[in-house]
């Protein structure tokens, strides 16, 4: 099976091939304009003999467009009285000291937040079939509400939709069933209670707003470059380390936000292994920006690999914007071999 691994950074494209014990490795130009071109011009030249069976691509896309704010148009559905619970946000203070301390400008602009009338409910002592929570709905929204809620949307013109529900971790069917209903729209949908079932609602709410805000652009950028590397199959790595079938990247992009910081983690880790190391540091600089990561081998150090209401893990800020999917522990700073 020929595999290759494709990295893009803001300087120079990196590619590396495996099949078998054969080994081959390129370098090319990034394009930023059009990130794809870079891609096919190194697979003609590491591969000119025939196409890769798999094509496994680390990508800044996302982080991009979060950090420059290049997204789309990202309308929140959320239940009644609760539009301001992104805005809200947690009460903890980042810069302590700061005399004049700034919040980060929530993802979603307030005329963009509608509500629904809907409230579900945890039944007391009573669990559900597998051990989680059992849900009662006290109020559920009617066809005039969904009616009146699409009218709104048609007129708000989003270019994608955040279904965020209170207690959607426990029970996910309320927000799903106003997707359904919301299809007709024909623009892509994000449920939160399907993209992260855990409590905390502020967290849940953040991370599926940034990745209904990231849909329209990742999903483009994956259904363009899928086409141009056909017949191979594509797959993306993810903020894990590991990787994600090209479909569901291009449904849930907020998994694949640090995807080209990952890959340095993860081989540093396998290396790690190979020599018996317990943890490493690593220092992965490009011609932008520099990554520092950690990795302790005997357990891997995933970010909200655990709820984050256990408090032991803290959701990852990217951007100002919280983030609360499993990913590595790096930080990135915005200075590199070119800078």
């Amino acid at each position: 099976m020929r595999i290759v691994g494709v990295d893009t950074g803001g300087t120079f494209t990196d590619l590396v091939l495996v099949d078998g014990r054969e080994v081959r490795i390129e370098k090319v130009p990034s394009t930023p304009r059009d990130p794809a071109a870079a891609i096919v011009d190194g697979l003609r030249r590491i591969s000119p003999d025939r196409a890769p069976d798999l094509v496994v691509h680390g990508t800044t896309v996302a982080l991009n467009a979060l950090l420059t704010g290049r997204v789309g148009r990202t309308a929140l559905v959320t239940n009644a009285g609760f539009r301001d619970l992104v805005e809200i946000a947690r009460q903890d203070r980042p810069e302590l000291y700061a005399l004049e301390p700034r919040k980060p400008a929530p993802l979603v602009p307030r005329e963009l937040r509608f509500e629904i009338a809907e409230r579900s409910a945890p039944v007391d002592g009573a669990a559900s079939a597998d051990g989680g929570v059992r849900m009662r709905r006290e109020r559920r929204f009617g066809r005039a509400d969904v009616a009146a809620l699409a009218r709104e949307l048609r007129r708000a013109r989003p270019d994608a939709i955040a279904i965020c529900l209170l207690h959607a971790w426990a029970d996910p069917r309320p927000e799903q069933e106003l997707a359904r209903a919301l299809a007709a729209l024909g623009v892509p949908i994000t449920c939160s209670g399907t993209l992260l079932p855990q409590h905390r609602e502020y967290e849940r709410f953040n991370t599926a707003l940034v990745n209904a805000a990231l849909v329209p652009v990742v999903r483009d950028y994956l259904a363009e470059l899928a086409r141009r590397l056909r017949p191979s199959r594509l797959a993306l790595l993810q903020s894990t380390g590991g990787t994600l079938p090209v479909e569901r990247a291009a449904r849930e992009p907020a998994r694949v936000l640090l995807s080209g910081p990952a890959g340095g983690i993860a081989a540093a880790a396998r290396a790690a292994v190979e020599l018996g190391l317990d943890a490493v540091l690593t220092l992965d600089m490009g011609g932008t920006s520099t990554d520092v990561g950690f990795h302790a081998t005997s357990e891997r150090r995933a970010r909200a690999a655990e709820p984050v209401a256990s408090g032991t893990a803290d959701p990852a800020r990217i951007g100002g914007q919280v983030v609360a999917l499993p990913a590595l522990d790096l930080h990135t700073i915005g200075c590199g071999g070119g800078s």
